[in-house]
């Protein structure tokens, strides 16, 4: 071995060893003033802190830029809620983990994470917990005594944010319980939606925040489970400069939502069970005023622009308690039904201004009928339309096609009871009934039926 070689790797082995050595030294010093800092806050403070806080010691890698607090507990005091958790890493800049470890004060923070291991969430009034494997919040961008003195004052933030929240195999245990603590008068199908999140999941939600273009964008909030999946992301324009005059002007919103094999029992209602149901949804919003807006539609008092709205379902089954199914099967009701299966679902549905269009519509309920349908529809003018008799807007079919087959007996008894008192029975194309509608909703002619 050259002697070129043996003095590099003498050299790496300094550097490294050093590194090591300043590491230990300089993270001894951080992790000494977080502690002291901690003890005279949370301890010396006791009396005048907003909750008891007790942990086990604090380690620091300046190498890592992180702070780590293990067996960190908080309860009472301003907390709703207890927290314990294996440990806490902050992680931010070197130049802020060296301020820590000085005297000098930290006058601002431009990154930060917070990144809690096996935490858990409870309280003495409920059985209801929430813990994870791990719950991270991660930000970037300036938080400094100038913006937090503007913030005080009733100013918008002035620099770029953003924030991350990440948390991995994360559990709610007894909602049900919860809700039927917080609310006792709920109705006990109400406590029991609890139930739908205790399944053990992941979820992430990252915002970020523009004030030069005036813009709040939701970049994704995503969570999933065993039978569950969402994910969504938005973008909001705003205006104003402070809080006090602070409004929105537009936004557009996308979500999913998946639910794949789920089962669920109501005990005042009975069972249901998912094999499969997409629903995507679409959605542009405007909420400025000064925007000359000379929609028809009674809509118009939302900030509704457009939207669009999908949705798919295979195999939904219910099966009513012995109560409701009872009260649904009275004597005097001409439908009588037991178990409910809705084999497909299908329905394609846009909306822009006045106009709404039902691209697609399909239905087959297991045993009682089969649906298709497609329509456009949109505020008009109308008169005499009115409650007094004026002319108003209403909402008006410009077309609308409805084919109905596999009708059941009990059905097709109701179909045929209608139509005896009509001019004309419903059109038939071979063992479908063929509805085509136009003019007013309220109030639509039938085509073949008055001519």
């Amino acid at each position: 071995m050259s002697k070129k070689v043996i003095i590099f790797l003498i050299i790496d082995a300094i550097v490294v060893i050093g590194a090591i050595i300043a590491n230990s030294v300089i993270g001894s010093q951080v992790a000494e003033s977080v502690d002291q800092q901690l003890q005279v806050i949370f301890k010396e403070n006791a009396a005048t802190a907003p909750f008891d806080f007790e942990y086990d010691k604090v380690t620091a890698s300046p190498i890592g830029r992180s702070v780590t607090i293990s067996g960190f507990k908080a309860k009472g005091g301003e907390l709703p809620v207890d927290l314990t958790a294996k440990a806490i890493k902050l992680k931010m800049p070197f130049s802020e983990i060296l301020a820590l470890a000085g005297d000098k004060e930290l006058k601002s923070i431009h990154k930060m994470s917070i990144d809690m291991q096996e935490p858990l969430f409870n309280t003495d009034k409920s059985e209801a917990s929430f813990k994870a494997k791990s719950m991270k919040l991660s930000f970037d961008g300036e938080v400094s005594l100038f913006e937090l003195e503007n913030i005080e004052n009733g100013l918008l933030p002035t620099t770029r944010q953003s924030i991350d929240i990440n948390c991995q195999n994360m559990r709610f245990d007894g909602l049900q319980e919860m809700l039927a603590d917080f609310s006792p008068q709920a109705p006990v199908e109400i406590q029991s939606f609890g139930n739908q999140f205790e399944q053990e999941g992941n979820f992430r939600l990252s915002l970020g925040y523009d004030p030069k273009v005036k813009q709040i964008h939701l970049k994704r909030m995503e969570s999933s489970s065993e039978s569950i999946d969402f994910n969504a992301n938005a973008i909001f324009n705003f205006m104003g400069e402070s809080i006090e005059d602070f409004e929105p002007k537009d936004a557009h919103i996308e979500a999913r939502y998946n639910v794949t094999k789920l089962k669920q029992s109501y005990p005042e209602l009975g069972e249901y069970e998912v094999r499969k149901a997409d629903v995507a949804f679409e959605i542009d919003l405007n909420f400025d005023k000064s925007t000359d807006n000379a929609s028809l539609s009674p809509l118009s008092i939302f900030p509704i622009k457009n939207m669009s709205y999908d949705i798919e379902v295979k195999d939904i089954s219910f099966k009513p308690t012995e109560e409701l199914s009872s009260m649904m099967n009275q004597p005097n009701v001409p439908i009588q039904i037991d178990d409910i299966k809705l084999n497909d679902m299908t329905l394609d549905f846009k909306m822009d201004g006045d106009v709404m269009r039902l691209d697609a519509l399909s239905l087959d309920i297991d045993n009682m009928i089969k649906l298709n349908a497609k329509a456009k529809m949109s505020y008009q003018t109308m008169p005499n339309a009115g409650f007094f008799g004026e002319d108003a807007e209403v909402l008006v079919f410009d077309n609308a096609h409805i084919e109905l087959s596999q009708l059941s007996d009990q059905l097709m008894e109701l179909v045929e009871m209608m139509e005896e008192d009509m001019p004309r029975p419903f059109p038939r194309k071979g063992n479908k009934i063929i509805i085509d509608l136009s003019g007013p909703v309220t109030s639509p002619d039938i085509k073949g039926i008055i001519d």
